[in-house]
């Protein structure tokens, strides 16, 4: 059965594929088959935020290396049989290296724990048409991400989850989806207040039909989350921490890592 969110990809010895984000801010994992991959990654904020946009507007982006522009580049090289996961919002670029060429194989995914740093992408390309359009055309063929349709699904299957744990029914929100959850509300409300927010790529696929109603949404997972508090935790413990790596009670890695993903959520209306 043909995967629309896998491909395969040959880099030629010296090949480079400079710097993207994945469509619609899904985290992105790469598993070399031969060869080996070098691939540079810059970790998502404000500043590399802009100067990614700032690039991509360059028109002599192509002669410009972006680590220059930023402040922290990460270089890991993933040798054959081995496989990298790139987090929700980093930007990445990949090169073969000069001695040999490469095969791989690649593919994109959202979680729940990443869902702060996918809406910081979803909301940069909403307000930047040209980033968008760039991801349109880089997937064009193979590739079709509806980020605000899984940003939805995963809202409103939360909230119905919240809500049955709240009335006593049998249903389960782990603490790390949670403090996810808490983290991205922010940015939750200031994406689900634009227009872009409640349009579809197939125009068929639910979204809520108005701002009132997507609002109204957001605010209900708001309200159940506040409801169904973690019983071990103050709510200061939802806030993001720095130092997560001596932080017991946040662990930089979590066992639920990725085990929750949109597609596969049951409930797709409020």
């Amino acid at each position: 059965m043909q995967s629309t969110a896998t491909c395969g990809a040959f880099l030629e010895a010296n090949a480079y594929l400079d710097f993207t984000l994945a469509p619609g801010g899904q985290c992105t994992w790469l598993s070399v088959s031969a060869g080996e991959l070098c691939v540079y990654m810059i970790p998502p904020s404000s500043a590399s935020f802009d100067a990614y946009r700032e690039w991509k507007s360059d028109p002599n982006s192509a002669s410009a290396f972006l680590f220059e522009r930023v402040d922290k580049c990460i270089k890991c090289a993933v040798s054959a049989g081995s496989t990298l996961l790139v987090p929700a919002g980093w930007m990445f670029a990949r090169f073969a290296g000069g001695v040999q060429s490469c095969s791989l194989f690649l593919g994109f995914f959202a979680c729940t724990t990443a869902i702060e740093a996918q809406l910081g992408v979803v909301l940069l390309e909403l307000q930047h048409d040209a980033l968008a359009q760039y991801e349109s055309e880089t997937t064009s063929g193979w590739l079709t991400v509806d980020a605000n349709v899984q940003l939805w699904t995963a809202v409103c299957y939360y909230v119905r989850q919240l809500l049955m744990i709240n009335n006593g029914m049998n249903a389960q929100v782990n603490d790390v989806d949670r403090r996810a959850l808490q983290r991205a509300l922010p940015r939750l409300r200031e994406w689900s207040a634009l227009p872009a927010s409640l349009k579809s790529v197939d125009g068929i696929t639910w979204t809520p039909s108005s701002q009132r109603e997507a609002q109204a949404i957001v605010g209900r997972l708001k309200q159940a989350l506040a409801a169904t508090c973690l019983p071990t935790h103050s709510l200061d413990d939802l806030q993001p921490t720095s130092g997560l790596g001596t932080d017991s009670k946040l662990p930089p890695i979590s066992p639920h890592e990725a085990t929750y993903i949109y597609s596969a959520a049951q409930f797709r209306t409020p």
